[in-house]
């Protein structure tokens, strides 16, 4: 428990109860139970929420000692991100949650890529909510959508999109970690956390068709193998089906 609030920055009990006892029906009970345990020996801090809200746990100084002493990183204590909940980094963290129970090996959180930790920080101007990769180095960006983008907001996606991230007619997929080029862009994951974001798939297809129309490429081709939405709870889709 204490190495992922260390990746993560804070969970909530269910997040843990997920990472930890992912196969147990009585997952969150047993979570809440160790956290506890965990908390009266000073090893973890807690926030919590608001009425009708969760509470976050985070690493207390003597929690980042302990995993200073298993794990070979460099920890520091949550007290700082404790004071700063974002709903946008919950989503983050659900995200990855939900790539490791699908049985991703290789994920980086957004605390993780915020603070250095991941291979690369950004491409171009844009920076990732999350990544995974699989054995080959191909990588999985993941955007976090905990609102709706505007229209400028979603041009300068989609420009992005076409002339960094896919650019059409490219024989090569863009490499991320340069220059050592051991990781690929493969695809990137659109997460629809809320419902004012759940239009986005249809509105990016129209900012793309637009452009690539101007470039002779179509727009179903262009996104088959490199676009993906996910609302929670929901199969993923693959491209604009």
């Amino acid at each position: 428990m204490l190495y992922w609030l260390h990746r993560f920055g804070y969970l909530t009990a269910p997040q843990v109860a997920a990472l930890v006892y992912p196969t147990y029906r009585q997952a969150e009970h047993l979570a809440r139970r160790v956290l506890l345990r965990l908390e009266r020996r000073g090893l973890v801090l807690r926030r919590p929420g608001a009425p009708g809200e969760r509470g976050h746990y985070a690493l207390a100084q003597a929690g980042a000692r302990a995993v200073v002493s298993v794990y070979d990183v460099q920890p520091i204590s949550g007290k700082d991100v404790l004071r700063r909940i974002s709903p946008h980094r919950c989503f983050a963290n659900d995200a990855v949650i939900r790539l490791l129970r699908a049985g991703t090996r290789r994920v980086w959180t957004e605390r993780e890529i915020q603070r250095g930790a991941a291979p690369f920080r950004s491409l171009g101007p844009k920076v990732p909510d999350a990544l995974a990769t699989d054995t080959e180095g191909g990588v999985t960006w993941v955007e976090v959508e905990a609102s709706r983008r505007g229209g400028r907001d979603l041009k300068a996606l989609a420009e992005w999109l076409v002339h960094t991230a896919f650019p059409p007619g490219l024989e090569f997929l863009v490499p991320l970690d340069s220059p050592q080029d051991t990781l690929f862009l493969e695809r990137v994951r659109f997460v629809l956390a809320v419902p004012q974001a759940r239009s986005l798939a249809q509105r990016l297809y129209q900012a793309l068709a637009n452009m690539l129309g101007q470039m002779d490429y179509n727009v179903h081709d262009y996104a088959a193998n490199t676009l993906e939405f996910e609302i929670p709870g929901q199969p993923l889709q693959v491209g604009f089906e």
